[in-house]
Protein backbone atom coordinates (compact mmCIF):
# COMPACT_ATOMS: atom_id res chain seq x y z
CA UNK A 1 0.00 0.00 0.00
CA UNK A 2 2.83 2.09 0.49
CA UNK A 3 3.80 2.35 -2.94
CA UNK A 4 0.31 3.05 -4.35
CA UNK A 5 0.62 6.04 -2.00
CA UNK A 6 3.42 7.06 -3.06
CA UNK A 7 2.80 6.98 -6.41
CA UNK A 8 -0.45 9.28 -5.74
CA UNK A 9 1.71 11.98 -4.48
CA UNK A 10 4.02 11.54 -7.62
CA UNK A 11 1.93 11.53 -9.78
CA UNK A 12 -1.81 13.29 -9.09
CA UNK A 13 -4.08 12.99 -11.63
CA UNK A 14 -6.49 15.69 -12.42
CA UNK A 15 -9.35 16.89 -10.32
CA UNK A 16 -12.53 18.94 -10.45
CA UNK A 17 -12.77 21.83 -8.10
CA UNK A 18 -13.73 20.94 -4.79
CA UNK A 19 -16.21 23.61 -4.20
CA UNK A 20 -18.48 22.36 -7.37
CA UNK A 21 -18.16 18.79 -6.42
CA UNK A 22 -17.12 18.42 -2.49
CA UNK A 23 -18.01 14.52 -2.64
CA UNK A 24 -15.49 11.92 -4.28
CA UNK A 25 -16.67 8.81 -5.08
CA UNK A 26 -14.52 5.36 -4.74
CA UNK A 27 -16.60 2.43 -5.56
CA UNK A 28 -15.53 -0.96 -6.61
CA UNK A 29 -17.23 -4.46 -7.25
CA UNK A 30 -15.48 -7.98 -7.39
CA UNK A 31 -14.94 -9.06 -10.94
CA UNK A 32 -17.07 -12.08 -10.30
CA UNK A 33 -19.85 -10.05 -8.75
CA UNK A 34 -20.25 -7.62 -11.72
CA UNK A 35 -22.75 -7.70 -14.57
CA UNK A 36 -25.48 -7.96 -11.75
CA UNK A 37 -26.59 -4.36 -11.02
CA UNK A 38 -24.35 -3.89 -7.82
CA UNK A 39 -22.32 -1.29 -8.83
CA UNK A 40 -24.96 0.68 -10.11
CA UNK A 41 -27.50 0.09 -6.96
CA UNK A 42 -24.27 1.16 -4.71
CA UNK A 43 -23.96 4.34 -6.80
CA UNK A 44 -27.69 5.11 -6.85
CA UNK A 45 -27.61 4.98 -2.87
CA UNK A 46 -24.43 6.70 -2.36
CA UNK A 47 -26.06 9.83 -5.05
CA UNK A 48 -28.91 9.45 -2.72
CA UNK A 49 -27.28 10.06 0.70
CA UNK A 50 -25.39 12.94 -0.57
CA UNK A 51 -28.74 14.52 -2.20
CA UNK A 52 -30.36 14.24 1.13
CA UNK A 53 -27.51 15.59 3.15
CA UNK A 54 -27.01 18.91 0.98
CA UNK A 55 -24.13 18.14 -1.00
CA UNK A 56 -24.23 20.11 -4.91
CA UNK A 57 -22.18 17.60 -6.39
CA UNK A 58 -19.46 14.44 -6.77
CA UNK A 59 -16.44 13.87 -8.85
CA UNK A 60 -14.63 10.35 -9.26
CA UNK A 61 -11.57 9.11 -10.91
CA UNK A 62 -11.18 6.28 -13.46
CA UNK A 63 -9.28 5.37 -16.65
CA UNK A 64 -10.09 5.02 -20.11
CA UNK A 65 -9.30 1.59 -19.70
CA UNK A 66 -12.49 0.37 -17.32
CA UNK A 67 -15.19 0.71 -20.34
CA UNK A 68 -17.54 -0.78 -17.85
CA UNK A 69 -17.48 1.84 -15.26
CA UNK A 70 -17.22 4.33 -17.64
CA UNK A 71 -20.88 2.64 -18.67
CA UNK A 72 -22.31 3.19 -15.59
CA UNK A 73 -21.08 6.67 -14.75
CA UNK A 74 -22.24 8.13 -18.09
CA UNK A 75 -25.53 6.11 -17.66
CA UNK A 76 -26.42 7.43 -14.07
CA UNK A 77 -25.81 11.35 -15.66
CA UNK A 78 -22.19 11.96 -14.76
CA UNK A 79 -19.72 13.70 -17.45
CA UNK A 80 -16.51 13.65 -18.59
CA UNK A 81 -14.47 16.65 -16.93
CA UNK A 82 -11.19 15.98 -17.69
CA UNK A 83 -8.11 13.77 -18.86
CA UNK A 84 -4.78 13.60 -19.06
CA UNK A 85 -2.11 10.84 -19.85
CA UNK A 86 -0.62 9.34 -16.78
CA UNK A 87 2.45 7.07 -15.29
CA UNK A 88 0.54 6.11 -12.44
CA UNK A 89 -1.32 3.56 -13.54
CA UNK A 90 1.52 1.84 -15.65
CA UNK A 91 2.77 -0.58 -13.49
CA UNK A 92 -0.71 -2.18 -13.28
CA UNK A 93 -1.36 -1.56 -17.10
CA UNK A 94 2.11 -2.29 -18.78
CA UNK A 95 1.72 1.37 -19.97
CA UNK A 96 0.69 4.66 -18.76
CA UNK A 97 -2.98 5.11 -19.63
CA UNK A 98 -6.31 8.19 -19.67
CA UNK A 99 -7.00 9.33 -16.34
CA UNK A 100 -10.06 10.35 -16.54
CA UNK A 101 -12.25 12.82 -13.49
CA UNK A 102 -15.80 12.82 -14.28
CA UNK A 103 -18.60 14.76 -12.35
CA UNK A 104 -22.23 14.96 -11.60
CA UNK A 105 -24.27 17.97 -10.06
CA UNK A 106 -26.45 17.00 -7.72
Amino acid sequence: HLRYLLRLLLFPGPKAPKRLYPAHLHIAVDPKAQGKGLGKALLADFLECLKQKGVKGVQLSTTRANTAARRLYQSQGFRLYAKRASPFWAPYHGHPVIHEVWVKEL
